[in-house]
């Protein structure tokens, strides 16, 4: 504060008496000059990666579904079978969703580092020597 007065008198002491640790973060440059907006952290976002599968014919949903897959029956898709009068499903859908694995997926809807938010300054004071 003794060497840089005016820089000192901008920032004053809204984080306390010492600078915020941004080791590991990116920052950002603020939208706004609010103070409390500064302490913000954001989490690593990526967009979430989805799609499905569907029409197969005469398969039963899978029991088993792991990671980013799920499956469903299609409303409506059954019949039963005229030769043994049992239930057949005609319409499986089967689902990917990233974000089932991982939560980082869908969290942004850009790739997002985890960051802070921070107001640039531009000290335009005299030097010194």
């Amino acid at each position: 504060s003794s060497q840089y007065p005016e820089l000192y008198s901008a920032i004053s002491s809204s984080f306390g008496s010492y600078l915020p640790n941004y080791s590991g973060y990116f920052l950002k440059a603020a939208a706004t000059s609010y103070a409390s907006n500064l302490k913000t952290a954001q989490q690593a976002g990526l967009p979430n990666l989805s799609g499905t599968f569907s029409g197969f014919w005469g398969y039963a949903p899978i029991s088993t579904k792991t990671g980013v897959f799920s499956n469903s029956n299609i409303p409506g898709a059954n019949k039963y079978s005229t030769k043994s009068g049992n239930l057949i499903s005609e319409g499986v859908k089967i689902d990917f969703n990233a974000s089932r694995s991982n939560s980082i997926y869908g969290r942004s809807s850009t790739v997002t580092p985890q960051n802070y938010s921070a107001n640039v300054f531009i000290y335009a004071g005299r030097k010194k020597y």
